[in-house]
């Protein structure tokens, strides 16, 4: 059945409320059904102008969308007359939540990696912690495998010493000197840039000779001295978002990381937010609001799931909702993920109930990079 028209306005001016383009300003032709869309929002209402109206309106429209940030083009649907659609291609100056409208991050950029922007997604993976040299080897083999001819650039993750255990008899691993030696061992052998966590400024000055990002743990994201040793490496820092923090307060975090010649070259990792006791949340407005604001988010799909002190004397997990959480970040946009693997997670020493098996995650990996496809356009 054919829809009806709204009722004919003076000056041939109609009025209609469709639900597809409430946010836009939307002027349709109903002779040739042509429609402009301006990328602004409003509430969900338009006006419809007739010919000859319409046709100057509609281009004088149009040729003022540049100055306002806003890219206009036409194109033509299969038997339909062309259309001139108003595209919101502004990077900065607007709601994160704006419907159909694309967040441009930085770029941060050092040596060989480069993070943000147009840049291939970051994959940060690795087990939690250094368990052994066979361990790391199986781990960097089976994800260098995963991520084969996937857009992606691998940076294998391990930590030294896990300082923030449930229990202080938990495993906590080799140590500083030990593990950096593993780690550059590790980084020679596979060619993958490495990533660990550093506790103090003391570590982070040390870790500088050996790691590619330098990591801030979560529960450390606010203690400034540490944030600021990191920054003087020149390297990036990858500073993982409090579970106790608002994602506007990441912008001092990124601040604090201004590196010596006053650039930050740092990164935001989420990895949920304390939902009462021994349970986290994710909030995707958060990841849009972090990455508005033109910072690198990158987003911990294992560590989102994690069941903080659940098991009394460890932490818990439920590393099935991983995945679905991974392509949600995915099709919100991001700009890499965050992954705890181990090629025998109900073996690991530390976080395995959260760790993806090594076995099934090339197939995540290329849903990833499917919707990331589609989300980039």
């Amino acid at each position: 059945m054919r829809a009806r028209r709204p009722p004919r306005r003076p000056g041939g001016i109609r009025r209609s409320c469709p639900a597809s383009t409430g946010a836009y300003d939307s002027y349709r032709d109903y002779d040739n059904g042509s429609l402009l869309q301006i990328g602004r929002p409003r509430p969900p209402a338009s006006l419809d102008l007739r010919r000859p109206q319409r046709e100057r309106y509609s281009r004088a429209r149009a040729a003022r969308l540049p100055a306002r940030g806003l890219s206009a083009r036409r194109r033509r649907r299969s038997g339909r007359p062309p259309e001139t659609i108003g595209a919101a291609a502004r990077e900065r100056g607007r709601s994160p939540g704006d419907r159909h409208v694309k967040i441009a991050t930085s770029v941060v950029r050092s040596g060989t990696l480069s993070v943000g922007g147009d840049s291939k997604l970051l994959l940060i993976a690795g087990p939690c912690v250094i368990e052994s040299w066979e361990t790391l080897c199986a781990a960097a083999d089976g994800l260098r495998a995963a991520a084969d001819g996937l857009p992606f650039t691998l940076v294998f993750k391990a930590s030294y010493d896990k300082a923030n255990r449930s229990s202080p008899d938990s495993y906590r691993g080799p140590g500083l000197e030990r593990g950096l030696e593993m780690l550059a061992r590790l980084r020679e052998r596979s060619g993958l840039p490495v990533t660990s966590d550093a506790h103090t400024p003391e570590e982070a000055a040390r870790a500088r000779d050996v790691l590619d990002i330098i990591q801030i743990p979560a529960l450390l994201c606010r203690q400034n001295d540490l944030v600021a040793a990191a920054a003087q490496s020149g390297r990036i820092v990858n500073i993982k978002k409090g579970q106790f923090l608002a994602p506007a307060e990441m912008s001092n975090r990124i601040l604090a990381a201004r590196g010596p010649d006053g650039i930050a070259r740092a990164i935001a990792t989420e990895r949920g937010t304390f939902f009462g006791y021994h349970n986290l949340v994710n909030d995707f407005k958060g990841v849009a609001a972090i990455r508005a604001a033109g910072i690198p988010t990158i987003f911990d799909a294992t560590h989102s799931v994690q069941l903080p002190g659940g098991r009394g004397t460890a932490s818990g997990g439920e590393r099935e909702y991983a995945p679905a959480l991974a392509r949600a970040a995915a099709g919100a946009g991001i700009d890499g993920f965050f992954f705890e693997v181990h090629p025998d997670p109900e073996n690991a020493r530390c976080d395995g109930p959260n760790c993806i098996p090594l076995g099934g995650l090339r197939r995540l990996l290329e849903e990833l990079a499917g919707i990331d496809a589609l989300v980039r356009g």
